[in-house]
């Protein structure tokens, strides 16, 4: 899938994949400066200055997402001219450390680039700078916002407006979390004894050309297996299982469950199907929806043993989906700006982790059942994250949870899962 930029409200996405393109857009007026869009003939030579004023262009764009283009000149202001190139040597690690280093707090942006097919050493930079869920973003002592006459200084009145407009979309995003079991055709909680674990995530300012559910394809369990690759697993259900493919109204959805698995009925009349259930559905937005029946399991080999809270299935699902969403952006559909990531678990209330069902190991001896009902924890990060360390992810949105049971300072912090999570012990 062709990264694609965008240049404001009411234009359509910019996909070019050639110098050539680059130059129809130019002269066609699409490339034009604005409040979405920051044109230069070239970034002057790098020091504290210049830098500065990197970041200040880089930050102003985040408020509403943009796009910067490095090597085209004006031919009146604010008018795209002549595409002329410049030179890309070290251009990517320049704008990368600033966006890093002279932004607070950082900022994320991904670069596509653009040489000349006559001259190698000159060529476009496309530099993406997604909204950003952390706007607005402050350089050299203020914070940095646009007009239509490029970066300004927010005032007071400003900022505060938008720290406001940031609740309404963690709010939104919370409920879209609770729903994920409805969306994804699975029992309620009072239908079953069992807990649901549910992960979703959507990128905070996407920037694909086209349906995103369209790059999964194949048999399902390889689409899914190629993007978790060699990760080791031993606390099923799998994401693997997921190799049933289902309609679905909002893009590409498989489920572990046949239509034919055997039921196990409890005398409640609860149904124990839901331990192997595993869902997932990449809807053409781009944003993921998993779902295990497995948050809580039998703490014994039979139906009616009491339930406990399976730790570790919780921990390496979270760490393999954040693995395989990050992989996903990498490789399938690109985006490397932020998301918004969150974890819903029910039917908790007084249950004891499996933890506390061990009698070999003294480590365990003051778990705590959780005390809650539900669980719940909402985190933003960014692809580069989710692909580089996962593991900061998985403790953002469990720490909490592993905390209420005692099992915090036991598993976090990890780097990976055969730390602590995979190893073979039961």
């Amino acid at each position: 899938m062709t990264a694609s930029h965008y240049l404001g409200p009411g234009k359509p996405r910019f996909s070019p994949t050639t110098w050539e393109d680059i130059e129809i857009a130019a002269a066609a007026g699409i490339l034009d400066e604005g409040r979405w869009v920051e044109l230069k003939k070239e970034i002057p030579a790098t020091n504290r200055a210049t830098n500065k004023e990197l970041a200040k262009d880089l930050a102003s764009l985040s408020v509403d997402g943009g796009t910067l283009i490095i090597g085209i000149e004006e031919s009146k202001a604010g008018v795209a001219g002549d595409v002329v190139g410049t030179d890309l040597s070290s251009l990517q690690t320049r704008i990368n450390q600033v966006s890093q280093s002279t932004i607070r707090p950082p900022l994320h942006v991904s670069t596509s680039t653009f040489p000349n097919s006559d001259n190698a050493a000159l060529g476009v930079m496309v530099v993406t700078v997604p909204a950003s869920a952390s706007a607005p973003h402050m350089v050299d002592g203020n914070y940095w916002g646009r007009t239509e006459h490029g970066k300004t200084p927010l005032s007071d009145d400003q900022i505060r407006r938008l720290m406001a407009d940031r609740r309404p979309a963690v709010e939104d995003f919370k409920a879209r979390l609770v729903g994920v079991g409805e969306d994804l055709h699975a029992p309620d909680a009072a239908s079953r004894r069992t807990g649901q674990l549910v992960l979703r995530f959507e990128a905070i300012a996407p920037s694909y050309a086209g349906p995103v559910s369209d790059a999964m394809t194949g048999y399902p369990g390889h689409a899914i297996r190629e993007l978790i690759g060699g990760i080791e697993r031993i606390h099923g259900p799998f994401l693997v299982d997921a190799d049933q493919s289902n309609p679905h109204s909002d893009g590409w959805f498989v489920t572990s469950l046949r239509k034919n698995d055997p039921r196990v009925e409890l005398p409640s009349g609860s149904v124990l199907v839901e331990q192997t259930r595993v869902s997932v559905l990449v809807d053409d937005e781009g944003a993921w929806s998993i779902l295990s029946g497995a948050a809580t399991r039998p703490s014994g080999n039979y139906p009616d043993a009491e339930l406990c809270v399976y730790t570790k299935h919780i921990l390496e699902l979270t760490h393999i989906a954040c693995a395989a969403v990050a992989k996903f952006s990498a490789d399938k559909a690109p985006y490397y700006g932020e998301w918004r990531v969150g974890v819903y678990i029910d039917n908790l209330e007084d249950t004891k982790p499996a933890e506390a069902f061990r009698q070999d190991s003294y480590q365990f001896a003051d778990v705590e059942p959780f005390k809650r009902p539900t669980y719940q924890s909402v985190a933003t990060t960014t692809t580069q994250e989710l692909e580089e360390h996962p593991s900061k992810v998985v403790e953002k949105l469990l720490k909490n949870l592993l905390r209420g049971m005692g099992l915090d300072n036991y598993y976090l912090p990890y780097t990976n899962l055969t730390e602590k999570i995979t190893r073979h012990v039961s």
